[in-house]
């Protein structure tokens, strides 16, 4: 598991929105499964690099987020990386740098 810092601030705020994953095989019907309400946890940072193709259409103005996804369905909530500095976009060619905090999902299975 995670070693370094916690925030425990905002882990009830953020562990509302935690559910169990989604079937990840779309060829298949989609199963209900009851979500999985977690109250509290640890909070953990992540860290992401984002780069952009260099293709002329390569750049969005799109709000972008990732969720992690660990073990046993755990998930965090949307952690949106905003873009700072009077950015308005990704630009193509760009590399973008974010730390968010989340739930601590153990493992790290997949990123979306």
């Amino acid at each position: 598991g995670y070693e370094g810092e916690r925030n425990p601030q905002n882990a009830k705020k953020s562990m509302q929105n935690s559910k169990a994953g989604l079937d990840s095989n779309m060829n298949k019907k989609k199963k209900k499964k009851k979500a999985v309400i977690i109250e509290e946890g640890p909070m953990i940072p992540y860290h992401f690099t984002v780069s952009t193709g260099d293709d002329r259409d390569a750049s969005t103005t799109s709000r972008v987020y990732v969720i992690i996804m660990g073990p046993n369905d755990l998930e965090t909530e949307r952690l949106w990386l905003d873009l700072t500095d009077g950015k308005t976009c990704f630009v193509a060619g760009g590399m973008e740098h974010f730390m968010c905090y989340g739930l601590d999902v153990g493992e790290i299975k997949r990123v979306e």
